[in-house]
């Protein structure tokens, strides 16, 4: 399992998403693969985690501006998406 910064880069292949860890080092991402994304509230100017919202990891890697997804399991019958920020905390398997 990795867990850290979600990160966005460009070389050779165009932009690709990734998860820096706190050791420096670079998970790249696919499309499908199993995403969590940490969830919490601002209260009185910090961060108060409040647990992960499991999901799978889409993107749309255009230029000028690639974008992170994160779809999840509304209900049995309903799949919702969010657009994840780079510099969320993220981990997958």
């Amino acid at each position: 399992m990795a867990e850290g910064v979600l990160k966005c880069k460009t070389d050779a292949g165009g932009y690709r998403h990734y998860i820096l860890t706190e050791d420096c080092r670079e998970i790249e991402l696919h499309c499908g693969c199993a995403l969590a994304v940490k969830l919490g509230a601002w209260i009185e100017g910090s961060f108060k985690p409040e647990g992960w919202l499991k999901g799978r990891y889409e993107a749309d890697l255009c230029w000028p501006a690639p974008k992170a997804f994160l779809y999840f399991q509304a209900s049995p019958q309903i799949e919702l998406c969010c657009l994840i920020p780079e510099g969320v905390e993220v981990k997958t398997k």
